[in-house]
């Protein structure tokens, strides 16, 4: 049954996980990082951001995924691209963890965005994966489009990829784990709930490159309205931007691939939506009591004349015949 061998292998990582975690902290609470890079959720200097941080303002709003260049599919279970949108969970429980569109070996997705993406202050999105480990951890290449066509006439939509370096020198078994110390740049560093951040100032030097070369070349960071996601063949044979060999789980089974949670975004054209106004009542000026007052005096007289006036003149009526 695939659910429960689905199930097996989780629990498994989970377990092997958990060893090596407590094996590596056993005696020593303050663990040396190999990398040079971030280091992992909750630890000092680390760039993972909560599901819930309240700098998220919007998550993605469609998604396309695509396995035509994936060298293995994920069960079919995975395979449901609406699972990427709207916001991340904590992935506390084991049912959160099938809230997840897996891209197979080697497969992408492409989010959409209704309200664009800028390059604001500090990170403008970030991705989620669903790990349960600080240390099993499946990457993926992230790419942005402004919407704008190619120069050659394709009409294929520009993309350009994000910088991205690792450093884990030997190959990961299906069920082993990696330092996030020396991975950068790549999507899925950080175990789910906490989403790796992505600064779209950093494509400024590659906008620069591309333009000495083909001058006319534009690309607009203040509207980005497509992320492509690819998952990264972690066998050794895709290599990152250093040329160095990029090592992540391989080969998994069942969920293959990146199993992508969802995208959130912290910088958006227009800023945060406009708050929901919230009713407040409003004071009534002493003045107006006063004349309240004034307009009930007014109107109570009023009834009294008018009830005097009606009345005397059946008086007068009455004494008329009797004579």
């Amino acid at each position: 049954d695939f659910f429960v061998s689905f199930v097996m292998n989780k629990l498994l990582r989970r377990l092997i996980a958990l060893i090596i975690t407590t094996g590596a902290t056993i005696g020593d609470s303050n663990v040396v990082h190999a990398g040079p890079y971030a280091p992992a959720a909750g630890q000092p200097g680390s760039t993972a951001i909560a599901h819930d941080d309240p700098r998220f303002f919007s998550w993605a709003t469609g998604a396309t995924v695509d396995y035509s260049g994936a060298l293995e599919m994920p069960d079919l279970a995975f395979q449901d691209a609406s699972k990427a949108l709207g916001p991340a969970n904590s992935l506390i429980d084991d049912a959160a963890v099938f809230d997840i569109v897996s891209l197979g070996r080697g497969g992408e997705i492409i989010l959409d965005f209704d309200t664009p993406i800028i390059d604001g202050e500090g990170a403008d999105f970030a991705i989620f994966e669903n790990s349960f480990s600080d240390t099993y951890l499946e990457l993926a290449y992230v790419w942005v489009s402004d919407g704008s066509l190619a120069p050659d006439g394709s009409g294929e939509r520009v993309f350009l990829r994000f910088d991205y370096f690792s450093q884990t020198d030997d190959p990961v078994t299906a069920f082993g784990t990696l330092d996030p110390t020396n991975v950068d740049g790549l999507a899925g560093k950080y175990r789910g709930g906490f989403g790796t951040p992505f600064d779209l100032s950093d494509l400024n030097d590659q906008i620069s490159d591309i333009q000495e070369v083909l001058p006319s070349f534009s690309f607009d960071l203040n509207n980005i309205t497509q992320v492509k996601i690819v998952d990264v063949v972690g066998d050794g044979s895709n290599l990152d931007s250093l040329m160095n060999p990029i090592y992540d789980p391989y080969a998994t089974s069942g969920s293959t691939g990146f199993d992508l949670e969802a995208v959130g975004v912290i910088n958006q054209l227009g800023g945060p939506p406009p708050p929901v106004p919230t009713p407040t009542q409003v004071p009534i000026p002493f003045e107006f009591h006063l004349f309240l007052i004034g307009a009930f005096a007014i109107v109570a007289s009023f009834r009294l004349k008018t009830r005097k006036i009606f009345s005397t003149p059946n008086k007068k009526i009455a004494k008329v015949r009797r004579k």
